[in-house]
């Protein structure tokens, strides 16, 4: 068994209780960034843990033990996930992505 999450230990199960002002707010926020969104309401709102890898880099790849099984975990998921998902969307498809080598699951 590896450990890669590095992360500390929390309490689970992952909470349901968010503050409802800061659902209200977060929103309010992003009708105005999307204003298709209409009146749309949040259904409800589970708050989890985010990964976060013991080297605190994205772990990108297929899993060697498991081919049809691809990792695409990072903690930087909302910032990087339009050129992550470009690059893994190529290697799904077969097309193989050098810049990604340096964060397959085989580092750890």
């Amino acid at each position: 068994d590896r450990d890669v999450t590095g992360v500390q230990t929390c309490a689970l199960p992952i909470c349901t209780d968010a503050d409802p002002a800061s659902v209200a707010a977060v929103i309010q926020s992003t009708r105005r960034l999307y204003p298709g969104m209409g009146d749309t309401t949040a259904e409800s709102v589970r708050i989890g843990v985010r990964p976060m890898p013991a080297d605190r880099r994205p772990v990108l790849g297929r899993a060697v033990e498991v081919p049809n099984f691809y990792f695409a975990v990072s903690h930087s998921g909302a910032t990087l996930c339009v050129y992550v998902g470009d690059l893994v969307a190529a290697e799904v498809l077969g097309v193989a992505q050098p810049v990604l080598e340096l964060y397959r699951l085989e580092r750890f």
